[in-house]
């Protein structure tokens, strides 16, 4: 369902780029994906981050090749 849902947003007339991110250099989006999600595939809205997302972003280095999530 999801590579279709690509496929007719590729297919529209509009440029799309696609830019590999690894999860190793994106520890906190890596984190967020983790989280448990609702099974009604409502969206799930953060207004404040949780301690465990504020101590990945306050830990993130300038080179973050050096450490893995």
């Amino acid at each position: 369902m999801l590579v279709r849902a690509i496929a007719s947003f590729i297919q529209r007339p509009w440029f799309v780029d696609f830019t590999l991110i690894r999860r190793e250099v994106n520890c906190a989006a890596d984190h967020l994906c983790k989280l448990p999600s609702k099974d009604d595939g409502s969206i799930q809205a953060f207004h404040d981050p949780s301690s465990s997302l504020l101590t990945i972003l306050h830990e993130d280095l300038p080179d973050p090749t050096n450490r893995y999530c």
